[in-house]
């Protein structure tokens, strides 16, 4: 079995995209994987969800409490892991494309957690997302006061605390209590970001606003190896 773990690169490129923008282009053979009609529960139907994006916590406890939503990412992950290896004389970068109606929610969601699972399996992944938010409508931060700062960092640790709830469900998804704690995870986050002005900041920011506060932050398994200091 091959051990992807020893290039730097990334193995997998995921895309999330909406079908309404148009699929993104690509050269070679991707990975489709359409959300459009499938079990994931999609967050514009709740009116207290409509208008917030898969970077908000509610909406990604909404989206990963859907029934079969970790066996459907599990399912995808597999079939990454097996056109890798099929394909491992190549070297090839796989591209998997993600996409719903309009790239903003389950897209994001799915595309997010699908690269922390293959990131925790051993093998790189990296994410991009095509129509999440616009860059006019994303909130302006780090305006200097010391009331902000500290507002921001309670934030990040509280995302940073959402990240690790996310985490253990993915490798443990029936482990009792997980599913409780990434939702108390996600209120709490969610509460905190909006305070602190960040909630409609794309989710690979965040994370770089994590690295900072936690430079041993390690999405590929390293979790439990961390020194929390929240």
């Amino acid at each position: 079995m091959r051990d992807y773990r020893i290039n730097e690169s990334p193995w997998v490129h995921i895309e999330t995209f909406g079908f309404k923008h148009g699929i993104p282009e690509t050269v070679i053979g991707a990975l489709l994987v359409d959300l459009r009609g499938v079990s994931f529960a999609d967050p514009d139907l709740q009116e207290h969800l409509t208008g917030r994006d898969g970077t908000d916590p509610d909406v990604i406890e909404h989206v990963m409490a859907s029934p079969g939503a970790f066996a459907s990412m599990n399912r995808t992950v597999g079939q990454a892991k097996a056109l890798l290896d099929f394909n491992s004389a190549s070297n090839f970068t796989l591209r998997i494309l993600i996409g719903d109606d309009d790239g903003r929610t389950r897209a994001v969601v799915v595309g997010d957690a699908v690269a922390e699972i293959l990131n925790a399996r051993g093998i790189p992944a990296e994410v991009e997302h095509h129509h999440l938010t616009p860059q006019e409508d994303r909130p302006m931060t780090g305006t200097g006061t010391e009331d902000q700062t500290v507002t921001t960092r309670d934030a990040v640790r509280a995302f940073h605390r959402l990240l690790k709830a996310t985490a253990t469900v993915v490798a443990a998804p029936f482990h009792p209590g997980a599913l409780e704690s990434l939702s108390n995870a996600a209120r709490e986050a969610n509460v905190a970001l909006a305070a602190a002005g960040l909630l409609g900041l794309p989710r690979h920011e965040l994370v770089a606003l994590v690295r900072q506060e936690f430079p041993d932050y390690d999405p590929t398994g390293g979790l439990g190896r961390q020194k929390d200091t929240d």
